[in-house]
């Protein structure tokens, strides 16, 4: 009858519909356990946003080494020894200014430096220019900055003649080496100049290795910011293809 070999014997619980299966299971459709998957579109917003992480640092590293390209370049296609002469007779250094002034930078808790306030840090920075005269360009004329850093420290800032055998290579009454530009002004903006005659008692040589470093610095710094733009994109690419491929395999009939 019914509880015979009918609905509950060899019918639908027995042979039938859960009959055959472990623990008395079913036959029919399957039954998948939850498994927890990430969400596919969020997924998606943050492979979105770290591309576009990625793609600002290329171009920002592209941009930085092509500055940088064009500045090197127009560094090697100059010759100071064609754009400047050295003068015959030596210039004298009749003065020499000291200024000083406090910077200061976040505290960042680096070990060793007191902050101020808890927050920042003050550095000390000394510059010195002298003024000189020629034997026949000209006299009061202003050469190049020296700038060096004294330390951690707060000097507050202000201006005064220099003290005897602080400045880091003149002194009141010495005798120096000078060069004039061959076309009576500054020739290019590479060079630095302090008077409008762009008569310097620094050798322009020292501006072009400055320039130089300067150029290969940024060349390095550009190459560094792109190499990091293309590993975060292509990781970022294969990380996010591996979990979408993933996520879809643990969806039910994927």
């Amino acid at each position: 009858g019914q509880y015979g070999a009918g609905q509950y014997g060899a019918g639908q619980y027995g042979g039938g519909q859960y009959g055959g299966q472990p623990n008395g299971g079913m036959a029919g459709p399957s039954v998948m356990m939850y498994q927890p998957r990430a969400d596919s579109s969020c997924i998606k917003i943050v492979i979105a946003v770290s591309l576009c992480f990625g793609l600002a640092f290329v171009v920002a590293g592209g941009v930085t080494m092509g500055v940088g390209g064009a500045q090197k370049a127009e560094v090697d296609s100059l010759d100071w020894t064609e754009d400047f002469a050295p003068m015959l007779a030596k210039c004298t250094i009749t003065a020499v200014e000291h200024c000083w002034r406090t910077e200061y930078t976040k505290d960042e808790g680096s070990a060793g430096k007191k902050s101020n306030g808890g927050s920042k840090i003050p550095t000390c920075y000394d510059m010195f220019q002298p003024t000189f005269d020629t034997a026949d360009k000209g006299v009061g004329l202003r050469g190049e900055k020296d700038e060096k850093q004294r330390g951690d420290v707060d000097c507050g800032g202000g201006c005064a003649p220099a003290q005897p055998g602080k400045s880091p290579r003149y002194d009141v009454g010495a005798e120096v080496d000078c060069w004039y530009a061959v076309s009576g002004s500054k020739p290019n903006g590479v060079y630095s100049c302090e008077n409008s005659a762009c008569i310097k008692v620094r050798t322009p040589q020292y501006d072009i290795q400055a320039r130089q470093e300067g150029s290969v610095g940024l060349m390095i710094a550009g190459g560094v910011l792109l190499g990091l733009g293309v590993l975060g994109m292509l990781s970022c690419s294969c990380v996010g293809f591996c979990v979408l491929k993933a996520s879809s395999r643990a969806q039910p009939g994927a």
